[in-house]
């Protein structure tokens, strides 16, 4: 058999102009989810105005602040509860669950707009019925959704090429995610005994690198996914291009994992991706605007430590003794050791033998009132402290204890680099995961993390606030 030489590599980040873009197809379905929410809000309170009184009604003008207050909060009582997720997108049930605990919460806020703004005559009727119907209409918007995206479903045909670790993790994304969304046709790979052989369910190995251009057309593939090695041969790029001129688009394994789950694939990566997570000059403005929150957000929260103090430190007292707060030390940026403060959730000498054990939910080390104070996230009000100090952030990944640090790195590649960002009191992998106590889950938690780190921004920021605020208030803490 004769051996082909080998051929160059091309980075596969090297120019992002020598690859055609992703579609953005998750963005628009997100966009048109908000864009039917809106006009449904709208429709429902002006079909409320026209039905009830065709003049102009002295309430009218109440009415238009009950549009403007529903078009703020449905959408954003809707994001917090997840129903612009792709896990949302992808099931009904959980569209469905995310609506359940939206709207109810919506029309109170709407149906109280009118005790807040009793001089502009609003009526309670119409606001109550312009509530609801937002509210059906919004169902019934998400169903109609549903079907188009079925129906839509066989003109976006994707085909993986790897079918390694790196191409079954990616299929098996895709189909949990937008498997009502997208086709995955199969997969292509240079490895002659994978031919023919399942990856995942129903999608096989089709062919090699060779059929590329052929299968893009047999199959109408409308998107390829590299999900191979960060270099990639430059004859690949050439039939890449010759796939391109077949209307394909592709994207990388890496990329396309984030757009889907926001988290990095950890085990796809090496260092080069690194480069990419930081932009100094973008980056210098961030960090001085989020100092400057930071240092607010410290002075606010330790005006709260130091009204709540006396009750807290009270029912400590009475419930499990002395003493009330605790101090660890903890690894933040660069690596530098810091010393923490937080109110004692567990029982004395939780670690008697000295040694670092790891935190578990329903903990059978947690005092009773150590419970409420981790539901509600009090707990960690000390910690405004270091915030103000500059040791820690609003948000961020959490810091960890120097022996787990120890231990993980061993165990996780790159764990090491979420140090470079300061540790936050709430960050993307507290709203994103539930809490964890294993290697395991801090490799899912580091995902999140190395997303953060990358795509850090005011917004991003923001969303996670916000999320957490949603957490405390349901109780949902750890």
């Amino acid at each position: 058999m004769r051996t082909e030489p080998p051929q160059p590599l091309v980075p596969l980040d090297v120019d992002p102009g020598l690859y055609t873009r992703h579609s953005g197809r998750v963005a628009r379905v997100r966009l048109a989810l908000v864009c039917m929410d809106l006009a449904t809000i709208a429709g429902a309170h002006l079909l409320v105005l026209s039905a009830l009184d065709t003049p102009p009604a002295p309430w009218a003008g109440g009415l238009t602040v009950s549009v403007l207050l529903s078009l703020v909060f449905l959408p954003v009582l809707l994001f917090l509860n997840g129903a612009y997720s792709l896990t949302s997108v992808r099931s009904a049930v959980r569209m469905f669950q995310a609506l359940w605990r939206s709207v109810p919460a919506y029309f109170v806020v709407v149906l109280a707009s009118h005790f807040f703004f009793p001089q502009l005559g609003m009526s309670p009727a119409a606001v109550a019925l312009s509530a609801l119907g937002a509210g059906i209409g919004v169902g019934a918007s998400r169903a109609l959704l549903f079907k188009l995206l079925r129906d839509a479903r066989d003109r976006h045909s994707v085909l993986i090429i790897g079918a390694g670790w790196s191409g079954r993790t990616i299929g098996q994304i895709l189909l949990e995610y937008l498997g009502n969304q997208v086709r995955v046709v199969g997969y292509v790979d240079d490895d002659a005994q994978k031919l023919g052989k399942e990856i995942v369910a129903d999608c096989r190995v089709l062919g090699t690198t060779s059929d590329l251009t052929h299968l893009v057309v047999e199959y109408q593939v409308s998107e390829l996914v590299l999900a191979i090695t960060e270099q990639i041969p430059e004859r690949l790029f050439t039939r890449l291009g010759a796939c391109a001129e077949q209307g394909a688009t592709w994207i990388s394994m890496a990329n396309l994992y984030e757009e889907i789950t926001g988290r990095v694939p950890v085990k796809h990566i090496d260092d080069r991706w690194f480069l990419y997570c930081f932009a100094p000059e973008l980056q210098r403005v961030y960090e001085t605007l989020k100092r400057a929150v930071d240092v607010a957000a410290g002075l606010m929260g330790l005006a709260a430590l130091a009204s709540l103090y006396p009750f807290i430190a009270l029912a400590t007292w009475l419930d499990s003794g002395r003493p009330i707060l605790y101090r660890q030390v903890r690894v933040g940026r660069g690596e530098r050791l810091f010393t923490i403060h937080k109110f004692r959730t567990m029982v004395q000498n939780a670690e008697a033998d000295g040694a670092a054990v790891w935190a578990a939910p329903n903990d059978s080390r947690t005092t009773r009132i150590g419970a409420w104070l981790r539901r509600t996230r009090l707990d960690e009000l000390p910690q405004f402290w270091n915030v103000l100090k500059g040791e820690m952030s609003l948000v961020g990944p959490r810091p960890e204890r120097p022996e787990f640090v120890s231990e993980l790195s061993r165990e996780i590649p790159f764990f090491n680099r979420r140090h470079a960002v300061l540790p936050g009191i709430t960050g993307w992998a507290q709203v994103r995961y539930p809490y964890g106590a294993s290697v395991e889950d801090s490799l899912q938690k580091l995902q999140y993390d190395l997303y953060y780190i990358k795509h850090r921004s005011l917004f991003l920021d923001a969303v996670i606030l916000l999320k957490t605020l949603v957490t405390v208030l349901a109780r949902d803490g750890r």
